[in-house]
């Protein structure tokens, strides 16, 4: 199992300074924190407004000893079309990701879970990332792609934990 504990900070984006910044994370120019619309998240989540041939993200920075882990997150994407989420963990020359392409219905009733499994092969310091880049096509409606419930959790072994209910359709 999943020991449970979030190696991530403010993963939900529920601590915002004076400025609506969400610490410490760092984000682009097209990223800012809102009201979270669904269930199971709390009282914000970050939304992301896509362009056509514009990427946007989020960064934060963790120190994780040698081990497996998953990073989980929450996307909603509000009738976007040509949309492209990307999860990643890089160190050095050690580089996890997860691409979600996303089309014009999905994460539309239900947010749709992403994970990212990786074997860290020794400790160090690793930039979690989340990017959105809007496709040639893109189309979004003026909630943009929202992300929310940030978990980076180190595993035990066994079946990995996720912050999704129901995420295996059970």
């Amino acid at each position: 199992g999943e020991s449970g504990i979030n190696c991530l900070l403010n993963g939900g984006f529920e601590d915002l300074d004076a400025n609506f910044h969400a610490y410490p994370w760092t984000q682009s120019a097209h990223v800012e924190y809102e009201t979270a619309s669904k269930k199971g998240g709390g009282h914000y989540s970050a939304q992301f407004e896509v362009a056509p041939g514009r990427t946007d993200s989020l960064q934060q920075k963790v120190h994780l000893p040698e081990g497996t882990y998953t990073l989980s997150l929450e996307i909603e994407s509000y009738e976007s079309a040509d949309v492209e989420v990307e999860i990643s963990a890089t160190s050095g020359n050690h580089t996890f990701e997860e691409r979600v392409p996303l089309n014009e219905y999905d994460g539309v009733t239900f947010p749709i879970p992403v994970s990212l499994r990786m074997e860290v092969p020794e400790e160090g310091t690793y930039e979690i990332e989340i990017r959105v880049t809007g496709g040639p096509g893109a189309s979004v409606t003026e909630e943009g792609i929202t992300v929310d419930n940030v978990m980076l959790s180190k595993s035990s072994g066994g079946v990995p934990y996720s912050l999704v209910e129901k995420g295996d359709f059970e």
